[in-house]
């Protein structure tokens, strides 16, 4: 749960500096610490825009997300961490960060029901990389829901196309697998995989599930 924390002085002459409408630019001098990002979030919340929150690294901008996350919420704010691996390199990413990155970029690009903004936080190296344009990443966004009908190889086709491989067990995420009328997923921003029971070509459950166990 946010604290609610009373609007600091500064923020107020900030407020009053914004609406002279003379300069889009401006330097706040003396908080430090947790105190930059009160000041931050505070504006942008008074003005009622996202803002985005640049750290000079991970360990910086998993402190400054902590922080930020105290004072608007969980749900409207992200962290987008950049790639460990260069373009380069052979090495693929690793899972957590790719779902970490999805994760973000999903939260960003789809528009909350309250219309409130999301703030966001990254390292400087993420800010420099690359990500999907938003119009891609809302298009290869599917949702599945109980009660609504999908041809289940149509399904499997449309995943295939977005890269997913098809597995006897899933076990990691961007895996999926079929069993009859069962279909288990692990999406690519997803903390666990989804087992989807269809009956017919209706969703009956959806329920997540443990890879280990499978249970």
């Amino acid at each position: 749960m946010p604290i609610d924390c009373p609007q600091l002085h500064v923020v107020g002459d900030l407020l009053r500096e914004v609406s002279k409408g003379e300069s889009r630019a401006f330097e706040v001098v003396g908080p430090w610490g947790s105190g930059k990002t009160v000041v931050a979030a505070q504006a942008a919340e008074a003005l009622g825009v996202p803002a985005l929150f640049v750290a000079q690294g991970r360990i910086e901008a998993d402190s400054l997300f902590d922080d930020l996350t105290s004072l608007v919420g969980d749900d409207r704010a992200v962290l987008l961490p950049a790639w460990e691996v260069l373009p380069t390199e052979l090495m693929n990413p690793a899972d957590d960060v790719v779902a970490e990155r999805m994760s973000a970029l999903q939260s960003l690009a789809a528009p909350r029901p309250d219309g409130r903004p999301v703030h966001a936080v990254l390292p400087v190296r993420s800010l420099m990389q690359c990500v999907v344009r938003r119009e891609r990443l809302l298009e290869d966004t599917l949702t599945l829901k109980v009660g609504d009908e999908y041809d289940l190889d149509d399904l499997l086709a449309r995943l295939i196309e977005l890269g997913y491989e098809r597995e006897l067990m899933v076990e990691q995420r961007g895996q999926m697998s079929v069993r009859g009328g069962i279909f288990d997923v692990f999406p690519i921003a997803g903390e666990l995989p989804y087992r989807i029971e269809f009956f017919g070509d209706e969703i009956e459950t959806i329920r997540r599930f443990e890879p280990e166990t499978q249970r």
